[in-house]
């Protein structure tokens, strides 16, 4: 029962992250491109690859969130250490690195454009930082869940 509360309330948390993050690439950043141009009119030509960007940040991010509600699923079911969710964190890890290779290719398209300022630098490297550590903590989560999976599958076998 206990494990049915915490998948759920999971899942809720899931929820609401998807609601935010299509809050943040469907809203706040195309207001913050439009601010962008309204200052820099040469930016203009950006706007469709920054809509284009934010659309595949949210594919990524959404991908991610219905790995993690798969998860979430097996934990109410009783199976929080299964291949499964070892194989859905795999999927949520590799997701992650492709999000932090997406905001490279990303700045690498806006340094060749010269759009490259100093306060675009800083959260470049602030937001390259968090995405590198929630990959590392992915794929440690992910190790762990193996670990457990197999220590599992072996004490069912003595059993």
């Amino acid at each position: 029962m206990k494990q049915q509360k915490i998948a759920r309330l999971l899942e809720a948390f899931t929820f609401l992250t998807m609601i935010i993050t299509a809050l943040f690439c469907f809203w706040i950043i195309p207001e913050g491109m439009n601010m962008a141009i309204e200052n820099f009119p040469e930016l203009e030509s950006m706007h469709f690859i920054g809509y284009i960007c934010s659309f595949i940040l949210f594919l990524l991010c959404c991908s991610a969130l219905i790995n993690f509600k798969k998860i979430c699923h097996n934990i109410g079911l009783g199976n929080s250490f299964c291949k499964n969710n070892a194989k859905h964190m795999k999927i949520i890890t590799n997701i992650a690195l492709s999000v932090f290779i997406f905001f490279i290719i990303c700045f690498i398209i806006l340094y060749v454009n010269h759009f490259v300022s100093g306060p675009l630098i800083v959260w470049g490297i602030f937001i390259e930082f968090f995405v590198s550590g929630i990959t590392i903590l992915c794929y440690a989560l992910t190790q762990l869940i193996e670990n457990a999976c197999d220590i599992q599958e072996e004490n069912n076998l003595t059993i």
